[in-house]
């Protein structure tokens, strides 16, 4: 991810442009290769060393910005370690304490009075079965500089150049107030799929409206400007939704975001015309960990509930569409589903509860986090069954609410309308 002081956009017409780069230029993908190799030649070279390596390589170039992006995205593969024979901070305690006890400390014996450094080093060393200047280089080897890199996950230049593009979008992402999504009729009923599991996975507060003229998907989430205070978790996570939605085909999105020093209001916009490519693996399933966690204890529980691996999308009246994460099947056929809510506030919750009385369906469950609210609003009472839980959803409460419920013996089929 970029810093935002890394993110290189125009305003056109109240739009925020991103300044992507051509991934096909034979120069960006020199510039994209050198900058690997440097960091893959840097291994086993300490932090402070790649940082000189790379000012004297990028120096006054006059694309500065796009050089130190690529650089910030080579960083967040790089793994550092403390190459140290114990924690440093224990050694500098062992290191001051033995030295308090020998003064005065001199640098090298010279005749002069005093214990010299090596010896106090030396006494430490011994302790720890090492050489003195193996404690001497570690004393401050927890210290960025000082950080050894153990190895880098490298790229080709032209995904470098890839990661970079979709990088400067997500970057705008982050100061989002809102952003729509539109999913064309035409988008394979897979990928529809995968875009709105990972909208759950990723926990975005949302509203998906069906489109009753041409059956596209609407999907309206959130930005995370718009919670309360802000939320930088959640900006993240809306930006790493953006791999998943760039997998699918015929879609546009719309954001409504704020920039620049003084907020002013921006709309960001963005379809497959642009040309980003996604390097997320085009993986069939998104589950939390709170879903995955439930289903096992759900499965290893005996009584008149099964769990269904089915997986609907269901359309109400009035254009909403519900997506439950998990349906319960009864023993007498009759189902419940359950949906997980992921960040939520209240504004966007009320909606969604109304479109679901409206559409009378009384086999459904919500389940919030209180963790994951947003807003200090309370709910008052809701038309609509909701599970509440601080840490771990309790299946057993689940199942005890799930009991209570009218139960419908109809299997819906996807954009089922009530």
């Amino acid at each position: 991810m970029l810093t935002a002081n890394l993110v290189r956009v125009r305003i056109s017409d109240g739009r925020v442009v991103p300044q992507y780069v051509s991934t096909s230029s034979a120069q960006q993908q020199q510039r994209a290769a050198a900058l690997i190799a440097l960091f893959q030649d840097s291994v086993g070279s300490s932090r402070a060393d790649l940082d000189e390596a790379i000012s004297d390589h990028i120096g006054v170039q006059t694309d500065f910005l796009v050089q130190r992006g690529l650089v910030k995205l080579l960083l967040d593969r790089t793994d550092f370690e403390v190459n140290s024979p114990a924690n440093p901070m224990e050694l500098r305690q062992r290191v001051f304490r033995l030295a308090a006890t020998l003064l005065p400390i001199v640098r090298h014996a010279d005749g002069l009075p005093g214990t010299p450094r090596r010896t106090v080093l030396e006494k430490v060393a011994e302790h720890y079965g090492v050489n003195w200047t193996d404690i001497d280089a570690a004393l401050w080897a927890d210290k960025p500089d000082a950080q050894r890199i153990r190895s880098v996950d490298l790229l080709e230049p032209g995904e470098l150049l890839d990661r970079y593009n979709t990088a400067l979008a997500q970057g705008v992402l982050l100061r989002a107030e809102s952003m729509t999504v539109h999913l064309d009729p035409q988008t394979s009923p897979g990928r529809v799929r995968t875009v709105l599991r990972a909208v759950k996975f990723f926990g975005l507060s949302h509203r998906i409206i069906r489109d009753e003229e041409n059956d596209a998907l609407v999907i309206h989430l959130d930005g995370p400007l718009s919670l309360f205070q802000g939320n930088t978790r959640y900006g993240l996570q809306m930006a790493n939704f953006l791999p998943v939605l760039l997998l699918a085909e015929n879609w546009k999105l719309e954001a409504k975001v704020k920039w620049g020093d003084n907020d002013k209001a921006a709309r960001f916009c963005l379809s497959p015309e642009q040309g980003l490519r996604s390097h997320y693996a085009d993986r069939g399933s998104w589950q939390s960990e709170e879903e995955v966690l439930l289903r096992q204890k759900l499965a290893s529980v005996s009584g008149p509930w099964t769990l269904s691996e089915r997986s609907e999308v269901l359309s109400l009246k009035g254009g909403d569409v519900a997506i439950p994460d998990l349906t319960l099947v009864h023993q007498d056929g009759g189902l419940v589903w359950v949906e997980l809510l992921g960040f939520w506030r209240k504004a966007s919750l009320v909606p969604r509860l109304a479109a679901l009385k409206k559409a009378a369906v009384g086999n459904y469950i919500l389940v919030v986090s209180e963790r994951l609210q947003m807003d200090s609003e309370e709910l008052d009472t809701t038309p609509i069954p909701i599970l509440r839980y601080k840490g771990v959803i309790s299946h057993k409460k689940l199942l005890e609410l799930a009991g209570k419920l009218p139960r419908t013996t109809d299997i819906p089929s996807p954009f089922r309308q009530f």
